[in-house]
């Protein structure tokens, strides 16, 4: 089952580790309480090396520009700029929190390059829903058609109908909601009651089912694309294999844009050296692939 004709390269670009927000349910909400002194944003040469380095890269490659809020960043319409600049295609997940005018300017900015605006909405922190609705619908007007757009908010037991108001909304102006579960430590769904799961399984999204599927993926036999066509990137310039740790001989790490011209990225697919995987991307992407001899090839690299 090899996949590399398929895979979509990818760079994830973490431009900033602040929020203005503060869910239960989301880790960003824990760093917020644990270290609200100690979350950066990425500095200029971060930013500059990043898009020296994506120029080298060439423009296969989406970038999807994530937080924290990306919105936090005094340069993050700038910098998707520079990249639609340089023929990238730009995603950006957002909580939607941002004026019609901010991303009137980020969609400006990207031209015809912006693939995906995944936007959250998180009900705990919305002072005025009916006025964030608004808003969303009026984001929707001012992007591309070609652009993908959609809404997403965690289902919980007491907010569950304020989430089909939510969709009735959204669903009069063809935007796209999606009901996203809440995820045990296990990797498995968290099931609600009869009535809800009765109303949301038959709308059960393919977002939902990339990030169950990752996390019940044996990586012990996955050869991934990660760390070759799918890179994470952090606040301080890191270039990385993806969100999971790897291995203790570095395979994790493979450099930092403020020296571009150190960076060694694989060659091919290599072992996933993680115990579990932390995100969605390589399913979305289409970037591992189950191989007899994943198990040997960790082994040989270790």
């Amino acid at each position: 089952m090899f996949k590399n004709k398929k895979v979509k390269p990818f760079i994830e670009f973490n431009i900033t580790e602040k929020c203005n927000y503060c869910c239960d349910y989301c880790s960003q909400g824990h760093l917020n309480k644990k270290y609200p002194n100690q979350l950066n944003n990425a500095t200029d040469e971060v930013i500059e090396g990043l898009i020296k380095f994506i120029k080298e890269l060439g423009q296969d490659y989406e970038v999807n520009l994530i937080g924290g809020e990306p919105f936090c960043h005094p340069r993050l319409i700038e910098t998707a700029k520079a990249i639609a600049g340089l023929g990238n295609k730009i995603m950006l997940i957002t909580n939607m929190s941002a004026s019609p005018l901010l991303y009137k300017q980020f969609i400006e900015a990207t031209n015809n390059k912006l693939h995906l605006i995944h936007g959250a909405l998180h009900i705990a922190q919305v002072k005025n829903l009916d006025k964030n609705i608004q808003n969303i619908i009026e984001v929707k007007k001012l992007i591309n058609p070609n652009t993908i757009f959609r809404i997403c908010s965690v289902v919980e037991e007491d907010t569950f109908e304020t989430l089909k108001y939510i969709e009735s909304k959204l669903k009069k102006e063809e935007i796209e909601f999606i009901f996203l579960r809440c995820l045990k430590s296990n990797g498995r769904y968290s099931y609600y009651s009869k009535q809800i799961e009765d109303y949301i399984r038959p709308k059960e999204h393919q977002y939902n089912r990339d990030i169950i599927t990752n996390k019940q993926t044996d990586t012990s036999k996955v050869m991934c694309f990660a760390g070759y066509k799918i890179l994470h990137i952090n606040t301080k310039g890191d270039v990385l294999r993806c969100w999971s740790k790897q291995s203790k001989n570095n395979f994790e790490y493979f450099g930092n844009v403020k020296e571009v011209n150190k960076i060694k990225l694989f060659k091919k697919a290599m072992p996933c050296f993680a115990k579990n995987c932390n995100c969605n991307h390589p399913t979305t992407q289409n970037g591992y692939y189950y191989s007899i001899f994943a198990p040997l090839y960790r082994l040989i690299y270790k």
